[in-house]
């Protein structure tokens, strides 16, 4: 598996807010001191589940990329907003956190979003103790991910609606913590937002249905597909849509 991982040569400061990593915010701030009452509180794993369970596996479909505090008020998130949220928050705790962009397979969106040869995806990096840990088993919350598990089956290589078999799906505050490592075609980064990212190839995500000139279109579609799949209604296997 080639996963190829460039480094910024800029000395770039991890737990400073940006426009779209925005943890000055006051929405922000008021969520991290909830979350984080006291100095010695487990503020990372704290985080992450708020991210995971607080903030449902969704396609909102009001703007095509959402700084941290818009991910916050829209109440779900994709990957990417889940990744800008979660890497504010972190800093707003005062932690080091950043982004990379990755390549998955277009299977892993299957049956829900019919993309291209690749999935655009976002992995979340924090540093503890002096490490950095990589994550993304945020995407989906509990309720959805039992309700896909059931659907896909458990065995590994069970992949579509945003998951995979074979990955982790939960986080105890160190160490690793991705979907599935041997899926990941490419990695990018890292960076301080994903504007930075975007910045860097402005016409990279324009063929991709999700963030193509039909997003909205898409992004609707799909989000439906997710509220069928939360009430349990039956969808072709994916793979297996007509």
């Amino acid at each position: 598996m080639d996963v190829r991982s460039t480094t910024s040569s800029i000395d770039t400061r991890w737990d400073a807010p940006t426009p779209w990593v925005d943890s000055s915010h006051g929405a922000i701030q008021r969520l991290m001191r909830r979350l984080v009452p006291a100095p010695d509180a487990p503020a990372a794993a704290a985080c992450y589940r708020y991210v995971r369970y607080g903030i449902p596996f969704g396609f909102p479909a009001e703007r095509l990329h959402y700084r941290a505090s818009e991910v916050l008020a829209a109440g779900m998130a994709d990957g990417l907003g889940k990744s800008t949220l979660l890497t504010a928050l972190w800093r707003a705790a005062g932690q080091e956190a950043r982004q990379y962009m990755a390549r998955l397979p277009a299977a892993f969106l299957s049956g829900l979003v019919y993309p291209g040869p690749h999935l655009v995806h976002a992995v979340t990096e924090l540093r503890v103790s002096g490490v950095w840990h990589r994550l993304d088993s945020y995407l989906l919350d509990g309720p959805l991910l039992l309700r896909v598990r059931e659907a896909l089956g458990r065995g590994p290589g069970s992949i579509g609606w945003s998951h995979d078999g074979s990955g982790c799906t939960d986080w105890h505050g160190t160490g690793d913590s991705l979907l599935d490592v041997t899926r990941l075609v490419r990695l990018d980064g890292p960076f301080e937002d994903i504007g930075t990212w975007l910045a860097a190839d402005p016409a990279q995500l324009h063929d991709h249905p999700l963030h193509g000139p039909s997003w909205r279109e898409v992004r609707l579609d799909a989000q439906r597909r997710v509220t069928q799949l939360r009430a349990r209604r039956t969808l072709p296997l994916p793979g297996q849509e007509t």
